[in-house]
């Protein structure tokens, strides 16, 4: 004996609606599927870029790296220069204090210095005043001797003829006297012989 049994109507609505939400599920499920596929895909890409930008990133990180020590070494260097130039400036600053006081102690002599040629001016200027007056009187006194000179001439040249005359005067006197001592020895002896012709 066979019988056939229907399902009941609320089974097959619900198997109606899990046919539907399966079809739903299996419709958003290869959509997704889909979605991750393409995904998949950008990510793909994502990773290529995100890899190539990390190898670029790598080589800057490297760069950087070499930079930063040689910007490391370079500090090292220029700390040592900025020391060197800090000692160089402390070395300056001595060297400008003395040469500053050398200066100050150079101005000063160079002061007492233009001092004493003021002063040596003024003493060669004074002496110079002198020494044109001692000129002025030495001229009037070359004049006064040449004066003398030929006032002493004048007065030998007088004094040369007046003694010229003189001796001449003398001479002539001098030949009265032996002419008149001549006549007075003459008379002399004619007394004495008339005397003796006397007493004979």
């Amino acid at each position: 004996m066979s019988s056939s049994v229907a399902p009941p109507a609320t089974y097959t609505r619900a198997f109606a609606t899990n046919i539907s939400k399966y079809q739903n599920d299996a419709a958003a499920l290869l959509e997704l599927h889909t979605e991750y596929d393409a995904y998949v895909s950008s990510s793909r890409e994502i990773e290529e870029e995100l890899e190539s930008s990390l190898e670029c990133l790598t080589l800057e990180v490297v760069s950087l790296r070499r930079e930063r020590d040689a910007a490391i070494t370079s500090m090292g260097a220029a700390r040592a220069e900025a020391s060197s130039g800090i000692e160089a400036l402390s070395r300056a600053r001595t060297d400008y204090q003395q040469s500053s006081t050398s200066l100050r102690d150079a101005e000063q002599r160079l002061d007492e210095q233009e001092r004493r040629a003021r002063t040596a001016e003024h003493e060669c200027a004074t002496l110079n005043e002198e020494v044109e007056k001692a000129l002025e009187r030495c001229v009037l006194l070359e004049e006064e001797l040449a004066e003398m000179v030929e006032w002493e001439r004048t007065v030998r040249r007088r004094d040369d003829e007046e003694a010229a005359s003189l001796r001449g005067e003398v001479a002539a006197l001098l030949k009265r006297l032996a002419a008149a001592e001549s006549e007075r020895a003459i008379e002399r002896k004619g007394s004495w012989s008339n005397q003796c012709n006397f007493c004979k």
